[in-house]
Order: structure tokens, then C-alpha cells, then sequence
């Protein structure tokens, strides 16, 4: 868990991002980092260099989601679904999985769509010559009820939609070519594996749809 912490820190990822991700609180990653003698970032010197990250637009989208947060804002299954296309076209890509997923399907044409919209879901990348969905996982945030709440409803989606689903727990090593390699093959609704390709029983407990 160190490892993976340091990693997404040095990369410009928010403690209090990485805490969300990892399903722990923002006082344990600043606790890691400063036991690892890793200077903290300040919370405007992590938002400036959050949005330097961005696009002009994805910065856009985050400060209308969080106007529509503070105003308390009701959303109905429509309006749900309508901000899952707004995230579809102006996608946030996880710089340190999905992005080197994206650039390697890129490099070898293969169609790949961040944050592909199904219904009021989005995914995190959907290969549509195969029709496919890679869902990356990292530390224990997925193992959180309503993180698993809420990929089993998806999951009962895309399983009515006979869209066949890859989850990959990239908490350790990853190798994008293998995972890759993995899906353009992917068979029946669910397949598991851990960051290098390899088949996992991971999480096939609490995965209920």
C-alpha cells in the first residue's frame, strides 16, 4: 500500500484523492508520506497543481458538480444519466491506470472510450470493437459496502445489456500490454484479474449481481 501511495502522490494526485481511492482516511496517506520523509503539499498547492493536470473543460465540469453538490440538488434518474454523458465527453482519466491504458490502445488502434456512459453509470474504459469493459481497482476502496453497492448495480446493467466486464486490481504491479491482451479476448460477464494479466479470485465474493 506504501508503494502505491507514494506513487500517486509524486504523480500530483491529492492525498485526500488518493484516501477516497484507497478507501482510508486522509490522516493515514499523510501519515505514509510523512513517514517516508515526503514533503506534503499544501491544500491551494494541491488544488493548483490538480487543475494544471486538467483540461479547461474538466476543470469546468468539476466546479459545475460542485455548485450542483452545495446547492443540495435532488438528481433524478434522467439528470443522472445526462451527468454521466457530461462526464463521457469531458472525461477525467486516472493518470496512472487508465491513462497508459488509453495511450497503449492508441498506439495500436484499438478504439478505447474513457468514462463511457451506460444509462447513469460510466465506466472506466468501454473498447467498442469489442465490446468490452475494463473497471480498474486500487487499494481497498472497492471493498467499501457502497463502492460494492453501487458496482454490483452497474454490473446487473451491463450484464442486461450482454456487455461482458474486466475488473483488474492494479494495487500492484501493472502491465497495461497484458491487460490489454486480456481484454480483446474477455468471454462471459465477469472477469477478474490482477494487474498483470493474471486471474484472480479477488473480490468474487462480494460481487453480487
Amino acid at each position: 500500500m506504501d508503494r502505491q501511495i507514494l506513487y500517486y502522490y509524486q504523480r500530483g494526485v491529492a492525498s485526500y484523492l488518493i484516501a477516497k481511492k484507497m478507501g482510508v482516511s486522509n490522516t493515514k496517506i499523510r501519515g505514509v508520506l510523512k513517514r517516508h520523509g515526503v514533503k506534503l503539499r499544501s491544500h491551494n498547492i494541491t488544488n493548483k497543481v490538480s487543475a494544471q493536470r486538467r483540461t479547461p473543460e474538466q476543470n469546468r465540469a468539476i466546479t459545475q458538480k460542485a455548485t450542483e453538490k452545495n446547492i443540495g440538488a435532488n438528481h433524478s434518474s434522467l439528470h443522472r444519466a445526462r451527468l454521466a454523458l457530461s462526464r463521457q465527453k469531458k472525461p477525467t482519466i486516472d493518470p496512472v491506470y487508465e491513462l497508459p491504458m488509453v495511450e497503449l490502445c492508441k498506439k495500436l488502434g484499438v478504439d478505447v472510450i474513457p468514462q463511457k456512459a451506460f444509462y447513469k453509470y460510466n465506466v472506466d474504459l468501454y473498447l467498442p470493437g469489442n465490446n468490452v469493459v475494463i473497471e480498474i481497482f486500487g487499494g481497498g476502496f472497492h471493498n467499501k459496502s457502497e463502492a460494492v453497492d453501487m458496482f454490483n448495480n452497474k454490473m446487473k446493467y451491463l450484464s442486461n445489456k450482454d456487455v461482458p466486464v474486466l475488473v483488474v486490481w492494479a494495487d500492484k504491479s501493472f502491465n497495461p500490454q497484458a491487460v490489454l491482451e486480456v481484454a480483446l479476448r474477455v468471454n462471459g460477464n465477469l472477469t477478474v484479474i490482477d494487474g498483470t494479466g493474471a486471474p484472480t479470485t479477488r473480490g468474487l465474493g462480494l460481487f453480487n449481481y
